[in-house]
């Protein structure tokens, strides 16, 4: 790619704090220092990527939101976009005359769903107000006897609202009071606000059964330690079939259904069973969707390490901090009670704890993209010592991945 950028993609919420789109935002290479944490408008490359197949690869099934200057939303080359994909939203300094209104008809005839950023009321719009999908707002920037006044006005015209910027527990339930219909932000990630599920049985039961395939155990204590739980041996032949589907071979035990998937497989899906708050993947869990591709991404780095060439397992690690690193907004546990509660090599160790090390060094350099810190990534390229172009691949590599896993 002669024009590499750093992607970043926030979830958007809506009021049952479900998946509903992403906020994609661009930041070229050379402008990191100075790359600003709201959405950045559109450059040609990813206009490329968000093909109708690229759409997939970094949406999978939901919306991605575009912000777009006065050039870029009069320039034809939006008509590649797939309009079942993208929400094209107007940048606040995009001027609301004919010329951009009857472009606004344009876009809505074709099937795509419009938005404004940072628009306040405006009684004469009303005309533009039924092709309007959604408004962004920042409730921060905007008292709350205004917003509510706002709110009110915009939903008499079937508008729906939407709230940038929200990063705790406490803001998203204002602005859903305040009637809000979407929430874009990381209020739903932070261990100190988030409803998080106690470490029960099941999931002391997949770390122990980590623990024991990291450390090599003998066959018959991993058995032993699936048969102590119902729960976890019929997950385990849920998989066991999945493996062997066209094969006409019934599963007759668990040291059967262990032997059929691997140890690689097996440590791979309990990794993915302690990532999920309810002991399954689903879709529009946010914090399940985020860990996980933040596992892969980090997978996907360490590949491109030139440190890390020769060491066969480095990727495995990789992942494995990944899945860690987000044990304390999953459960209710500290990072510190997750390492002792499984034997790690010490680089992964240095990584959770310290964030330091090869692997610790990626994990910070992932956080900050996901919190779209893109001068603090920027500031780690070097310690990274991987092209920002393969970063990119890598990063596009980690969301098809959670597709298909």
């Amino acid at each position: 790619m002669n024009n590499p950028f750093f992607l970043g993609r926030q979830p958007i919420l809506d009021r049952e704090e479900k998946l509903f789109a992403y906020g994609l935002t661009f930041c070229p290479t050379e402008s990191l220092p100075h790359c600003s944490t709201t959405d950045g408008l559109l450059p040609l490359p990813m206009r490329e990527m968000l093909s109708e197949t690229g759409a997939e690869e970094i949406l999978g099934e939901r919306t991605g939101v575009i912000t777009m200057d006065m050039d870029l939303f009069m320039n034809d080359s939006l008509e590649s976009l797939p309009s079942n994909r993208v929400i094209l939203s107007l940048d606040e300094n995009i001027p609301l005359n004919k010329e951009v209104i009857r472009r606004c008809h344009h876009f809505k005839e074709s099937g795509f769903t419009l938005a404004l950023e940072s628009h306040p009321f405006h009684p004469e719009l009303e005309d533009l107000y039924r092709i309007i999908d959604i408004i962004r707002v920042d409730p921060n920037l905007v008292s709350t006897p205004r917003m509510k006044e706002m709110v009110q006005q915009l939903h008499r015209q079937s508008v729906r609202l939407l709230a940038k910027n929200v990063e705790t527990r406490q803001q998203y339930t204002q602005y859903r009071e305040l009637g809000f219909d979407f929430f874009q932000g990381f209020f739903f990630a932070h261990p100190a606000v988030v409803a998080r599920k106690k470490l029960d049985e099941s999931t002391a039961g997949l770390l122990r059964i980590l623990h024991l395939i990291l450390n090599d155990a003998e066959l018959e204590a991993i058995v032993h330690t699936f048969q102590e739980s119902p729960a976890l041996t019929y997950k385990l032949l849920i998989q066991a079939n999945s493996a062997v589907i066209g094969v006409r071979r019934e599963i007759e035990s668990v040291r059967h259904a262990i032997s059929l998937l691997g140890r690689d497989q097996i440590r791979r899906w309990v990794q993915m069973e302690l990532l999920s708050s309810s002991g399954s993947q689903e879709q529009d869990n946010p914090l399940v969707e985020m860990a996980t591709v933040r596992a892969s991404f980090l997978e996907q780095l360490s590949k491109s390490h030139p440190m890390l060439r020769g060491f066969k397992d480095a990727a495995d690690r990789a992942f494995l901090v990944g899945t860690l690193s987000m044990m304390e907004s999953i459960y209710n546990v500290s990072i510190q009670d997750v390492v002792k509660s499984v034997e790690l090599s010490s680089d992964v160790k240095m990584a959770l704890l310290r964030r330091s090390g090869l692997f610790g060094d990626m994990l910070t350099f992932v956080e900050a993209l996901e919190r779209l810190d893109f001068p603090a990534a920027g500031k780690l390229l070097p310690k990274i010592k991987i092209s920002p172009a393969k970063i990119l691949d890598a990063q596009r590599n980690s969301f098809a991945w959670n597709k298909v896993v």
